[in-house]
């Protein structure tokens, strides 16, 4: 476990650290308080009652100005539910002394609170909307699992390159959350334009991108982009090439870029680089940078409205080869047919 702080040096423009970092805060919050006894914890006891208590003192309209879609997220939505029920609003700096100070106080106000949180994510309206996004989350998996394999399935040996493209502090700090997306969405529409038409790289075989978001970081892409391993083998130069042509040419020097390629050394699981369609360890590896990728953002989730944060290019058709047939089986094309 990791215990956070909040620093003054990551605020954007017009909002404290708690617009910053209360979302994905909160959802950890609401996950341990309605978490079954027999269910390892996600918060340490500290953890949780520091998250707890910066929480109750959370300033709702400044959060609903910064993320007016905050209510798209179901935990953001079922704890000011709660806290409106459970506590006076705002709730008071003596309140929160006190419950630093006196334990029993403490322990009756957050057993309060648990039983209002329990109560209300056991409703359908909540259930429903967690289970929409679990649909979601593993029809994205599914989708990324669809395009290696078809890769996988032309080519015998691919090129993975991960790369994660960002915008410089001094020029994200200028901009409330909201702005940040509308900027990385623009500049997201000009680099896949450029990726399809490969104007500054050799000709990919795909890619997988989601927009995510970091408390230090800001708004950030990760990128998956495969070439063919028979024709290329510098991958830690074809990710510098992508890095360079976000930094330079898409966000006009706004942008920075974090090369996955040149730190291959420091994966447990290595997932990227050169892998051949026979070695089963390193595509289930990709598989798990992929579906990494594709994991629900409840901070995105409250932003996005009707706009999309994953995206991957078609999957390949079969091309037909007669060379050499492939001594070893590859693993085997899923799909909706056969499931």
């Amino acid at each position: 476990m990791i215990e956070r702080s909040y620093d003054a040096n990551h605020k954007g423009a017009g909002q404290g650290p708690d617009t910053l970092m209360a979302t994905s805060d909160i959802v950890e919050l609401v996950k341990e308080l309605s978490r079954k006894p027999a269910q390892p914890a996600f918060l340490s006891p500290r953890m949780l009652k520091n998250r707890f208590l910066i929480s109750l003192s959370l300033d709702q309209r400044r959060l609903e100005a910064s993320k007016p879609h905050y209510q798209e997220n179901p935990y953001l939505a079922a704890f000011f539910i709660a806290r409106q029920a459970t506590f006076s609003l705002p709730t008071s700096p003596c309140e929160i002394d006190r419950m630093k100070r006196e334990r029993l106080f403490y322990d009756q106000a957050l057993q309060k609170f648990r039983r209002k949180i329990k109560a209300l994510t056991s409703e359908d309206w909540f259930k429903i909307r967690i289970t929409t996004l679990q649909k979601a989350k593993l029809n994205r998996e599914q989708s990324v699992s669809y395009l290696i394999d078809g890769i996988f399935r032309s080519h015998a040996r691919v090129l993975a390159i991960r790369i994660d493209l960002y915008l410089i502090p001094s020029f994200r700090n200028l901009l409330l959350p909201k702005d940040q997306l509308e900027v990385m969405q623009h500049f997201w529409a000009a680099l896949r334009r450029d990726i399809y038409t490969a104007n500054f790289a050799p000709p990919n075989l795909g890619f997988i991108c989601a927009l995510e978001y970091g408390h230090q970081a800001g708004f950030h892409f990760h990128l998956l982009v495969f070439f063919d391993g028979s024709k290329h083998q510098q991958d830690i130069n074809l990710a510098k090439l992508i890095g360079n042509h976000w930094k330079q040419k898409i966000t006009k020097g706004f942008g920075w870029y974090h090369n996955c390629n040149a730190k291959k050394a420091k994966y447990k699981k290595l997932g990227i680089g050169k892998i051949d369609y026979w070695d089963s360890e390193k595509l289930e590896n990709l598989k798990s940078a992929a579906n990494y990728l594709a994991k629900i953002d409840y901070y995105i989730d409250s932003h996005r409205g009707e706009s999309r944060t994953f995206f991957r290019s078609n999957i390949p058709k079969p091309i037909a080869k007669s060379g050499r047939p492939r001594r070893k089986l590859p693993p085997p094309l899923i799909t909706h047919e056969n499931q």
